[in-house]
């Protein structure tokens, strides 16, 4: 696919990215979307799974690309930079970076803080979503309604894509943004893809917008933290 020609302070708009251009395919009200999210990391010691990129992840995925052409990197080089720069983008980061830290990852890890899973030590991470194409309704981000797993084709890449690529990451404790996510976690956990000692189950989404985050973190963070200190990396 050819991408849009940008300038150095210009960004990519809804209309050039969510277009007939760049979608895979429509389901159930649904149009899902290709980014260029193809980075694998089998050797993380962490990995994270939100549900889907959202627009602001996916537009940053194209801008990353872009740079990362300019600059002359290509194949895994390529990948890795959008996948650092554009994975959990946005306001939603940082929420990530202290909600990770206030169980103790950090520390697990012998880094400084999580936000350097975004810089120098993202080779410890593998960031992911249960369908790591972007997923729309209607042109607004996927919310996870209708239910991921009652939608054949999402499910179905869950059940192919996402235990690929969980299998590949054979030391990495699973940590799932959410509870659609979750669900997608909790499928594979049935099917025998993923062993549920890896999995840190029941961590809200990190979004702003999740009025119970705060609540709910609280209310199983000691549980986490305690499931995180005893990981076997």
């Amino acid at each position: 696919m050819a991408l849009p020609v940008l300038q150095p302070d210009e960004h990519y708009s809804r209309n050039q990215l969510i277009s007939d251009a760049f979608r895979i395919f429509r389901a159930n009200g649904l149009d899902v979307f290709y980014a260029p999210f193809h980075y694998s990391n089998p050797r993380a010691k962490v990995a994270l799974v939100g549900l889907t990129p959202g627009f602001t992840q996916m537009a940053n995925a194209f801008r990353a690309a872009k740079e990362a052409q300019r600059a002359g990197l290509s194949g895994t080089e390529l990948f890795a930079h959008i996948n650092r720069a554009a994975s959990f983008s946005g306001p939603i980061r940082q929420n990530l970076v202290q909600m990770l830290d206030q169980i103790g990852l950090h520390t697990r890890l012998g880094i400084r803080t999580c936000s350097d899973l975004f810089a120098g030590a993202h080779a410890m991470v593998h960031f992911t979503s249960a369908v790591s194409a972007p997923i729309f309704k209607a042109e607004q981000n996927y919310n996870g309604s209708p239910g991921l797993l009652k939608v054949p084709q999402l499910r179905e890449w869950v059940m192919n894509n996402l235990a690929f690529e969980l299998r590949e990451l054979s030391d990495a404790i699973i940590i799932s943004l959410g509870a659609h996510a979750g669900s997608a976690i909790d499928l594979l956990v049935a099917e025998g893809a993923v062993n549920p000692r890896r999995c840190l189950r029941g961590f809200p989404h990190p979004s702003g917008a999740n009025g119970h985050r705060k609540r709910l973190f609280e209310l199983q963070r000691e549980g986490w933290g305690n499931q995180i200190a005893s990981a076997a990396y």
